[in-house]
């Protein structure tokens, strides 16, 4: 090699992995730290308020409600298929937080509307999503419509939110009817796959009987609950679900468990007549309950 050719390729070598990096596509993490997008990572089901039985799940990539309780024989499928992904969204409008929704057993597959349906489609640009699909499949988390859980509106049509038509789930203009209010709110619920797994691998007994935790609830004031409990494992999110009388949907708060396995949270609950539920659990698994889930004692309270 020539002096002059040595210089002249160490040189454009060098260009060259200096522009590769200037122009190197974001992550979706740094995507979501310039959008200040919500800052959470957690696997969740979502089922419907006003048909609470049924969840949102994909089927044949398509967005849909369904009911995946037993004894239906594609019951595996459709937990698995009702069980999500929630991470920072890709895409926000002027700063206001927003999440994507990616599948739990299609990982590459992402919550998104297309033509005003709801799908669950891989990026449309091989490694990286379009700005267009970024878009598409971010959405603001917000109160729920109906006044309780939460509503998902559309990054890019503000407009629109994500609600169920016979059961398919659609991008709709928001409408001011109690109908669409409650078609359009979802509750975040733990993760239905977890629920399958339990069941599923219920003939195999644990080497040691899991330690159940315990809580206790105690009001302060009016509307205000102290949920305080122990038994829960170090660093994990805790679900703490409340029941009442009137057979309104479950609420659910989240927390997270101390070092040392404990629990503090302050709740402002509305009241409705009649008394109050109170039991949690840290996503263990009990394959004796008919949940599959590992839950506390349960407290029972009068709303005041």
């Amino acid at each position: 090699m020539s002096n002059y050719c040595h210089f002249y390729c160490i040189v454009s070598i060098k260009f060259i992995a200096i522009l590769a990096a200037s122009v190197a596509i974001p992550s979706t993490s740094a995507i979501a730290q310039e959008c200040n997008s919500v800052s959470l990572w957690e696997q969740n089901s979502f089922s419907s308020l006003n048909f609470s039985e049924r969840y949102i799940r994909h089927s044949s990539f398509l967005g849909y409600l369904s009911d995946p309780r037993l004894p239906n024989p594609n019951t595996k499928v459709e937990f698995e298929d009702a069980t999500f992904d929630v991470l920072p969204g890709f895409s926000c409008r002027q700063n206001i937080p927003s999440v994507s929704i990616r599948s739990r057993n299609y990982p590459k597959r992402w919550m998104r509307h297309s033509f005003w349906r709801i799908r669950f489609d891989e990026y449309d640009q091989g490694a990286q999503p379009s700005d267009l699909f970024k878009k598409d499949a971010s959405f603001e988390m917000v109160p729920g419509l109906a006044g309780q859980c939460v509503s998902f509106r559309s990054v890019n049509y503000p407009d629109r939110y994500i609600r169920h038509r016979n059961f398919e789930l659609w991008l709709d203009v928001l409408e001011n009817t109690d109908l669409f209010r409650r078609d359009a709110t979802f509750c975040k619920q733990p993760p239905r796959a977890g629920y399958y797994r339990a069941t599923d691998e219920s003939s195999k007994p644990p080497d040691t009987p899991p330690t159940i935790p315990t809580i206790s609830v105690s009001l302060p004031q009016s509307q205000t609950f102290l949920v305080q409990g122990s038994g829960f494992l170090p660093g994990k999110q805790v679900a703490i679900r409340i029941a009442d009388d009137a057979l309104n949907p479950n609420l659910f708060y989240y927390t997270t468990a101390t070092a040392n396995g404990s629990i503090n949270m302050t709740l402002s609950i509305p009241c409705s007549p009649g008394r109050l539920y109170f039991s949690a659990n840290d996503g263990r698994q009990n394959s004796s309950d008919r949940t599959g889930m590992l839950w506390s004692n349960t407290v029972t309270l009068s709303c005041q």
